[in-house]
């Protein structure tokens, strides 16, 4: 599981992610859906951000994780049940703050 953030922490990353995104936040909420590796890490998918849109490469969807952040991960693992497992609410909390911190409206 992720580290919680001290309120010291939260505010230097929300500075820093401030100062490196020019982009209002977003209106129309991004559909994600988060998933958890058998580690324990979790990963948030975004289905509708696919080459359809030009997001990302033919087969892929962009993904978020704590460790890594954006990137592109296989259509594949929305449907994977054996190397990811559903997220709790509670599980995906903290990656979610993350992204909303970063300016994402999600559903």
């Amino acid at each position: 599981m992720a580290k919680k953030l001290t309120p010291a922490e939260e505010a230097k990353l929300t500075a820093f992610c401030d100062a490196i995104t020019d982009r209002e936040p977003k209106e129309e909420p991004t559909r994600v859906i988060f998933r958890k590796w058998k580690d324990g890490n979790i990963i948030a998918l975004f289905p509708d951000l696919n080459h359809a849109n030009g997001a990302a490469n033919r087969g892929n969807i962009m993904s978020y994780m704590h460790v890594g952040q954006h990137g592109e991960a296989s259509e594949s693992l929305l449907d994977e049940k054996i190397i990811l497992k559903d997220a709790t609410a509670e599980e995906a909390a903290d990656l979610r703050a993350e992204l909303e911190m970063i300016g994402y409206v999600l559903n």
